[in-house]
């Protein structure tokens, strides 16, 4: 008895699953007398829309309707008008068809040629799947199915809301992409792609010297200090020899006191 429950119930439920995904992927419109039924429909994006005659000389033209004479704009046709009752005309509204056939909002309107001057018209608007749970892509994506994106170049994550740098080698690992294909560079590095050493916390080796890694000067000759601001005055030749000369008495009077005899 517990078996048999629970195999209705799964039967149940797939035959609700079923008529819940028929209803979302197939819209039928009937034609009689001189209206469409239902004439204005809500579908989703590669939803399909039946048409099915039922009475009647009809046929189906995308377009509207202008002084009582239908403007075919070319998106879709059935055919010419036809009586048999239980023709069908089909079309299916995926993003082909939409990337095809732009309308404004995504609203096709049609109208039967036989009728126009009676009005027989209708109309289909074509909803996209909803990304709201996504923040829409962040408008750097299109919307491909339920909080799904496709997102453009340049930009990734579940919204597209993070930009990447892969033009830029990704900021060579010294730097912070902060739109596409530019670089926040870390201190001491610079360039498109922070590749390049930089001295800006050294005031630029304040241009006494050569920038030779990040924030890291080499000073030219007679200057000194982490930036090279400081100017060390030159030593001549005669001051070396000076200079030597003094070490020199220097060390002989620190060795004659060392070594002087012990008086008896």
């Amino acid at each position: 008895m517990k078996r048999d429950i629970i195999d209705a119930t799964v039967v149940l439920l797939a035959y609700s699953v079923a008529s819940v995904a028929s209803a979302q992927t197939t819209q039928n419109v009937q034609l009689s007398g001189a209206a469409f039924t239902p004439a204005n429909i809500t579908i989703t994006v590669g939803d399909t829309v039946h048409w099915i005659w039922s009475s009647g000389v009809h046929n189906v033209e995308s377009g509207v309707i202008v002084s009582g004479s239908g403007q075919h704009d070319g998106n879709f046709r059935s055919g010419d008008p036809t009586g048999t009752v239980g023709t069908t005309y089909d079309v299916v509204f995926n993003q082909a068809f939409l990337n095809a056939n732009p309308m404004p909002g995504s609203v096709y309107p049609y109208y039967c040629v036989v009728h126009a001057f009676m009005n027989m018209a209708g109309s289909i608007t074509v909803q996209g799947p909803d990304c709201s749970g996504v923040n829409n892509c962040s408008g750097h994506g299109t919307c491909v199915a339920q909080d799904t994106c496709n997102c453009n170049a340049g930009w990734t994550g579940a919204d597209c809301g993070t930009p990447t740098c892969s033009g830029v080698n990704n900021c060579s690992n010294q730097g912070t992409c902060v739109d596409v294909d530019t670089c926040d560079c870390d201190a001491g590095w610079t360039g498109a792609d922070c590749s390049m050493v930089a001295c800006e916390d050294v005031n630029n080796c304040s241009g006494h010297g050569t920038c030779v890694g990040p924030n890291t000067c080499l000073c030219e000759e007679g200057f000194g200090t982490d930036n090279c601001s400081v100017q060390v005055p030159a030593v001549s030749a005669w001051g070396m020899v000076v200079l030597g000369l003094v070490i020199l008495i220097a060390a002989a009077v620190v060795i004659q006191r060392r070594f002087k005899p012990v008086e008896p």
